[in-house]
């Protein structure tokens, strides 16, 4: 039940608790090549401090209430016996252990992370013919997730299970990303256009779920299991996205009216984006008696995104 006592609830915010802030360096020079094309370079080193998380006044994560559980993973090809098994430590949380009671406060251990470079080129239209684009490489590290409900601090740092991997990669870091943009003027009137995107692949972590027996060192569990990351977190990722667009382009002049037409091409690769949630990735069951099984849809995407696409626009000026 939720409480309506004014010290209770003054409780559930540490009485210390700082503002989150984020120390940022940016450097930065332009260099003219000619009157038409000029670069930039960037450079910029991002450090979140001051992190709010979510601690539990009534069981600390180093407290008796957890009981250390060792299993066997059997890895990614789901079999014992092939090496490439590892021993992982779980805790359980006793069945008598007190009521959670959350205090949202600064937490000295949190990091959040990042390092970019990005070169920025442009060609101003001249001659018939403008190209711009931007290469950005970037890291962003730490064992601090992204995100709302993160921010205002949910994320929980009292579980010792929510520790295991925890640092790693962050869930939008992309290592490589490539834009490009150019514009032609054809014979005829005709003015052509693309717009090219890189996106390194997202990454994801195989995580599995470790069920605990009815006693573990003579006492009973909380919750029948626990699910954890069971490698350094996001080592792994999707296919890198790439897409391409196209316009060709006229306008007419009639009478005193200005007619634009044109037809778009979207997605020129026809590239396809798999969506898939936790459940569906490599990883699986460990279940009390030491078997494993892989998660039910391991290897069914929720869906299937990505078709080319051609749009014909016309626009009219007067």
């Amino acid at each position: 039940p939720y409480s309506t006592d004014v010290e209770t609830l003054r409780k559930t915010i540490a009485p210390d608790l700082k503002t989150p802030y984020t120390d940022e360096l940016t450097l930065g020079v332009i260099q003219a090549i000619s009157k038409d094309f000029s670069i930039a370079l960037n450079f910029i080193h991002k450090n979140g401090k001051n992190m709010l998380g979510a601690l539990n006044l009534n069981i600390a994560k180093d407290s008796q209430w957890w009981v250390p559980y060792t299993v066997t993973d059997p890895g990614d090809d789901g079999q014992l016996n092939t090496g490439n098994e590892q021993k992982l430590t779980v805790y359980m949380l006793r069945s008598d252990a007190p009521t959670n009671f959350i205090q949202t406060a600064n937490i000295p251990d949190a990091t959040r992370k990042y390092w970019g470079f990005n070169m920025i080129f442009n060609k101003r239209m001249s001659n018939g013919w403008m190209f711009n684009g931007s290469i950005a490489l970037s890291k962003a590290w730490g064992n601090y997730e992204h995100g709302y409900l993160n921010y205002s601090g949910s994320q929980a740092f009292w579980d010792p299970n929510a520790d295991i991997n925890r640092s790693g990669r962050l869930e939008y870091d992309r290592p490589l990303i490539v834009k490009l943009m150019s514009t032609i003027e054809l014979p005829l009137g005709f003015v052509f256009s693309g717009y090219f995107r890189y996106y390194s692949g997202a990454h994801f972590t195989r995580q599995v779920t470790v069920y605990f027996p009815s006693m573990v060192q003579g006492y009973r569990p909380r919750s029948s299991s626990v699910t954890i990351f069971a490698e350094p977190k996001r080592q792994r990722d999707f296919m890198p996205e790439a897409y391409m667009d196209l316009r060709l382009e006229k306008t007419l002049k009639i009478d005193r009216f200005n007619v634009g037409l044109w037809v778009d091409l979207f997605n020129l690769f026809g590239y396809n984006y798999y969506l898939y949630n936790q459940q569906q990735l490599v990883g699986g069951y460990i279940y009390a008696n030491g078997t494993f099984a892989r998660f039910p849809r391991y290897g069914q995407p929720d869906a299937v995104y990505g078709t080319r696409e051609f749009a014909f626009g016309a626009r009219i000026r007067f």
